[in-house]
């Protein structure tokens, strides 16, 4: 087999989240959003956490979220999310559109396969949320070959810091269940 591609996504992006024919709460465990949002929010959140990363690797001195609670600074990265969506749109319509993306999703000749890497310690994410966002994958998609690793000590964005074996391991499994690493 051959690897063509990657995607890493922080997390369910999709303004409302099923599972098992259930709507997900509005202002629930993954905070207010509404159907209108298209994801800006998830963006600022995901903009936010990259930026930390790279701030505490390059520039400690910067606090991003300290940064965030400033008004301009806010309003510059809702812009931004906003922006981002807006200039992609045309070159790809699918972008933002959960039920547009899902079907090409389903078109692909070789469905791709899909690792859910999450933690039952993330408060941003918390595991049922993602537990839905995999039941709904595996409802759209039944033919995507779908991995799950929930690891169990880990804060948001440090599986790999605190948990560096469990997601190395799930990875290899997925890599090797799909022909592109041999035993």
């Amino acid at each position: 087999g051959c690897l063509k591609a990657l995607v890493f996504d922080c997390a369910p992006f999709a303004p409302v989240v099923e599972d098992q024919g259930k709507a997900a709460e509005p202002g629930g465990a993954a905070g207010p959003r509404s159907g209108a949002d298209q994801g800006h929010e998830m963006l600022v959140a995901v903009m936010l956490g990259c930026m930390a990363g790279l701030c505490r690797r390059h520039a400690p001195g910067i606090r991003p979220f300290v940064l965030a609670q400033d008004k301009g600074f806010a309003k510059v990265l809702r812009a931004a999310a906003v922006s981002g969506s807006t200039l992609l749109a045309p070159q790809w319509p699918e972008f933002g559109d959960y039920a547009k993306w899902e079907q090409l999703d389903c078109t692909l000749r070789f469905p791709l396969p899909r690792l859910f890497l999450y933690s039952a310690r993330d408060q941003l994410f918390p595991p049922e949320l993602i537990e839905a966002y995999i039941a709904h994958t595996a409802r759209y998609n039944s033919h995507a070959p779908i991995f799950t690793e929930r690891c169990e000590r880990s804060p948001h964005c440090k599986l790999w810091d605190a948990e560096r074996e469990r997601c190395a391991n799930a990875v290899t499994k997925m890599l090797r269940t799909i022909g592109v690493i041999t035993p």
